[in-house]
C-alpha cells in the first residue's frame, strides 16, 4: 500500500537514502575489518543490509548478490518465528538452512533489530557470511560429490543466538563442536554481529535526528519511489515472451546424464513472469536449487542489470513484478531427494552446496509463492540473460 508522502523534503529524502545506504556500506566494512577468515577478509564473501520491520530491503552494501537476495526470505523467516513485538534490544538469530530460505550450509545469516530508546523495533540488520568450514563429510563443507545434504554439513535452523545481549550458550557449543575451526567460525559470527550492531547505533542516530515518523515516511517513499522506477524500466522491455535452452554436460555424479534448462520469460505491464516448464527434475549430483530462492535470485538480478541507468533508488523494487507458475508434470520439485536406497527419495533432502542459491534484492516472500519453484539453479541464469539482453 502507497504511503502518503505529505511533508516530506525532497532535499531530506535525499539525504537519508545516501545516508542509509552509507549505514549499509559501513556495515560491511565492520564486517570485512573484523572477521577471522581469509575467505571474508581476502575473498570478500560477505555482506550487509537493512531492512524494514516488514522484511522489505531498505538498503544493501556493495557486496555479493547471492546473500543480499538470500537475506530477503531469511528475514521474513525470523520475522514470522520471532514477531517484532517480541523482541528486544541485544537479540540477534541465526540461520543457515537452505529449506527455509537459506544458500548452501557455510552461509550463515545473523539478523539483529534495531531498537530505539523507548524500545520501539524501527527496522532489522542483517549480515551473511560465508563461513570457512561448517563440518561435513569434507574440509571447507562444499563437497563437489555430495548426494544428500547430510554430508555438507550442520544444518541450523532459525534460532535466537542471543538473549538481550546475552549469547545462547547450549547452542555456541553446538556450533563449536561440529566444525573443524570454531575459533575462526565463532569469530566470523561475532564479526557480523559487530556489523549489525553498527547498523543499529547508525539507523539509531538517525531516528533521534528527525525522530521515527519521519524516518518512517521517508523509508515508505523511498520503496514507492523505487517501485516506480523499476516497473517504468521494465515497460521499456519489448512485451512478449523471451524463450530459451540450455544443457549442461551432467551433474558430476552421473556422467552420461545431461541436464536440461527451459525459461520462458513474459513481458507485460510493467511485470515479467518466468517459466520454467519442461526443466531437468533434481538430479543426484550437489547441482541443485532448493525451493523459494533460485528463481528469483536470478531473475530479479537480471531487472537490476537491466536498469542500471536508475541510480537514484536505494534498491531496485520487485514488489508484485515478478511471478512463476506451479510446476506442471514435467518438472518434479528440486526438494525431491537422492539417496542410495531406502528410505524413498520423497523422504530426504537433497545436496545443494556446489550451486544452490537464493532470491535477489527487495523480493517480498508475498510476491513468489513457495510452491512455484521447480527446477535446478542454471536455468535461473538464462533469465538473466534473455532479460539482460532484451533490447
Amino acid at each position: 500500500m502507497k504511503q502518503p508522502d505529505h511533508g516530506l523534503d525532497p532535499i531530506t529524502v535525499e539525504v537519508v537514502r545516501n545516508k542509509i545506504e552509507g549505514i549499509a556500506n559501513e556495515m560491511q566494512q565492520t564486517l570485512l575489518r573484523s572477521s577471522f577468515s581469509p575467505i571474508v577478509k581476502e575473498g570478500l564473501d560477505a555482506s550487509a543490509s537493512l531492512f524494514t520491520t516488514e522484511g522489505e530491503t531498505l538498503a544493501q552494501a556493495c557486496a555479493i548478490p547471492v546473500h543480499l537476495g538470500t537475506l530477503i526470505p531469511v528475514v521474513a523467516k525470523i520475522l514470522e518465528l520471532f514477531p517484532v513485538s517480541q523482541m528486544n534490544a541485544g537479540d540477534a538469530f541465526i540461520m543457515n538452512e537452505p529449506y527455509l530460505g537459506g544458500t548452501h550450509l557455510p552461509d550463515i545469516a545473523i539478523v539483529t533489530p534495531i531498537v530505539t530508546k523507548d524500545g520501539r523495533v524501527v527496522a532489522i540488520s542483517a549480515a551473511m557470511t560465508h563461513h570457512q568450514d561448517m563440518g561435513g563429510m569434507s574440509p571447507g563443507s562444499v563437497p563437489t560429490n555430495a548426494v544428500e545434504i547430510f554430508q555438507e554439513g550442520l544444518r541450523i535452523p532459525p534460532l535466537k543466538f542471543r538473549d538481550k545481549g546475552k549469547y545462547n550458550e547450549t547452542l555456541v557449543a553446538l556450533i563449536r563442536q561440529n566444525v573443524r575451526i570454531p575459533n575462526t567460525v565463532m569469530g566470523d559470527l561475532n564479526a557480523q554481529l559487530a556489523a549489525c550492531n553498527v547498523g543499529a547505533r547508525r539507523v539509531g542516530e538517525l531516528v533521534d535526528a528527525l525522530g521515527q515518523n519521519m524516518v518512517g515516511a521517508i523509508f515508505a517513499n523511498l520503496l514507492e519511489k523505487s517501485e516506480e522506477l523499476t516497473r517504468s524500466a521494465l515497460r521499456s522491455i519489448p512485451e512478449g515472451t523471451y524463450s530459451y535452452v540450455d544443457y549442461n554436460d551432467n551433474d558430476g555424479i552421473e556422467l552420461d546424464k545431461r541436464i536440461r534448462f527451459e525459461v520462458a520469460v513474459t513481458i507485460k505491464d510493467g511485470n515479467f513472469h518466468v517459466d520454467f516448464t519442461g526443466s531437468s527434475a533434481q538430479v543426484r549430483g550437489p547441482f541443485n536449487a532448493v525451493p523459494s530462492g533460485a528463481l528469483r535470485r536470478h531473475a530479479l538480478r537480471s531487472v537490476r542489470s537491466r536498469i542500471q541507468r536508475f541510480r537514484q533508488t536505494p534498491v531496485v523494487s520487485a514488489r508484485s513484478l515478478l511471478s512463476c507458475p506451479s510446476a506442471r508434470s514435467s518438472t518434479r520439485s528440486s526438494r525431491r531427494p537422492l539417496t542410495r536406497g531406502p528410505p524413498p527419495l520423497s523422504a530426504w533432502p537433497g545436496a545443494s552446496s556446489v550451486r544452490s542459491g537464493r532470491p535477489f534484492p527487495n523480493a517480498c516472500p508475498r510476491i513468489l509463492p513457495e510452491k512455484c519453484w521447480r527446477s535446478c539453479l542454471a536455468v535461473c541464469a538464462k533469465a538473466a540473460i534473455l532479460l539482460s539482453s532484451a533490447n
